[in-house]
């Protein structure tokens, strides 16, 4: 597909760490491992955040906001997880440590570029019609796959089989 004249594409990142990105607006403790040697009753006051502590996620959005917007990005009304980008026409969607975007290969890199600013990124591919271009990805426990008539959308065979075992179905057909 184009837009204005030029090829768009899907381009797909992890951020690493992401929740260790967030400082804490409170003190939060945690108590250490034993392997540690340290005597019994030492805890720790987290500096980061930490996956599972009950401001992770707030604070992680609010790192991602801050990056995007402070590249240009205006965040979505109806969800704030949705950005868009008035100058560059790119799309992003956050879910977690997942960004997604929609853009040309210029709009791509500069957005890609502004994460990479902020965040230790892994890039995952970029979807496209170009030769060049991927033509399937894994992602969110998905197979987002380039067909003729536009994207093919599906859940990815692995996680299919291994919710299948979970329920006691491993002999059905999936």
């Amino acid at each position: 597909r184009s837009r204005r004249g030029k090829h768009v594409k899907l381009s797909f990142v992890e951020i690493r760490k992401a929740y260790f990105n967030g400082k804490p607006k409170r003190s939060l403790y945690v108590r250490l491992p034993p392997e540690l040697g340290l005597p019994n009753g030492v805890i720790g006051n987290l500096e980061r955040c930490m996956y599972g502590t009950r401001d992770a996620g707030a604070i992680w959005e609010t790192c991602y906001v801050d990056c995007l917007v402070g590249e240009g990005f205006n965040q979505g009304v109806g969800s704030p997880c949705c950005f868009w980008h008035p100058t560059w026409e790119g799309s992003v969607v956050v879910h977690g440590d997942d960004v997604s975007a929609l853009g040309t290969n210029d709009s791509l890199d500069k957005c890609e570029a502004g994460l990479g600013k902020s965040f230790e990124c892994k890039m995952k591919g970029r979807l496209g019609a170009g030769p060049e271009d991927l033509k399937e990805i894994r992602m969110l426990n998905r197979v987002i796959r380039i067909v003729p008539t536009g994207l093919l959308y599906a859940s990815d065979p692995k996680h299919a089989k291994t919710l299948a075992k979970s329920m006691g179905l491993e002999d059905c057909k999936i």
